[in-house]
């Protein structure tokens, strides 16, 4: 008589997500992979192994994912001198006469990142002709501070000792400092959208924050629960993390002045490529040490 074998949630989970992103990801992939030449070592190793569905997907079988080549600077070439102007801009807005914020905050800015998501909304608005506009620019940077203060605020919900490679804000100095960081960052983020003097991108950003704060709820709610169903974590992630790249390439496309059916055009590409940046991370987070990956997994 055989024994039944009993299933390890983990694995189970770990499935799941494998599943998920083979089937989610695979259109983006290509846009998506050559971006972090110069970021950490693993994703330039993960790429190589990226498992792509059969016809079948019951029958998988392993592909290996030849990317073009094409490095970082490549990408912020056409919005190079905004982008520059942008983390200019990071820098001065991120001073402060209280000493400890000033503190935290070089510390954030020393620990690197891609800044993406301003990327984006700087490649749209250049796009529209309109990148080289200073309210584009005070978008781009009010939407890399309100990603990091949600940064530090997950670091401190998820106990999360390393970020970037390096020791987390609320290792350093504690919690409550790290969680009133972020709320600096969220009210300076306030201040250089109102100075964009447009309510209705006002209320596309009170509505992500809102969306952004839901998602985390609801990702605590699903933590370690191998039952989660796909549409629970599409939910999950599209909130957490889509909502802001969708943010970034409406404001940008509302700046520019651009036709209602090109701003949810752009609105819905930025949306499905926060989707799958997302899937991918999810993916490291499962298959890469900690070491490795540059940040706390599991």
């Amino acid at each position: 008589m055989k024994t039944k074998q009993t299933r390890d949630p983990e694995a189970t989970t770990r499935r799941r997500i494998l599943r998920l992103t083979t089937t989610r990801i695979k259109g983006f992939v290509p846009f998506l992979l050559p971006i972090p030449l110069q970021t950490p070592s693993y994703l330039t190793v993960q790429r190589e192994r990226i498992v792509t569905p059969c016809k079948s997907l019951s029958k998988m079988r392993r592909q290996t994912y030849q990317p073009e080549s094409i490095s970082f600077h490549d990408i912020i070439a056409p919005v190079h001198a905004d982008f520059a102007a942008v983390d200019a801009m990071i820098q001065a807005s991120l001073q402060s006469d209280v000493p400890l914020i000033a503190e935290i905050n070089a510390y954030l800015i020393n620990s690197g990142g891609k800044r993406l998501r301003p990327l984006i909304a700087l490649l749209c608005g250049q796009v529209m002709g309109s990148a080289d506009d200073a309210r584009q620019h005070k978008l781009a940077t009010a939407v890399e501070f309100l990603h990091n203060a949600t940064l530090l605020h997950d670091d401190v919900v998820d106990s999360s000792n390393l970020r970037r490679g390096r020791k987390t804000t609320h290792t350093v100095w504690g919690n409550a400092t790290s969680i009133l960081v972020g709320d600096f960052l969220i009210s300076r983020s306030l201040q250089l959208l109102t100075q964009i003097d447009s309510m209705p991108i006002l209320r596309v950003f009170a509505e992500t924050t809102n969306l952004i704060a839901e998602g985390e709820v609801l990702q605590l709610l699903h933590c370690k629960n191998p039952e989660t169903s796909l549409a629970q974590y599409q939910e999950v992630i599209k909130r957490k993390t889509a909502a802001m790249f969708e943010a970034a390439a409406r404001g940008a496309a509302m700046i520019a002045n651009a036709s209602p059916p090109t701003v949810e055009t752009v609105s819905a590409y930025a949306l499905h490529l926060g989707n799958a940046f997302q899937m991918i991370d999810d993916a490291l987070d499962y298959g890469s040490s900690t070491d490795d990956a540059g940040f706390t997994t599991g």
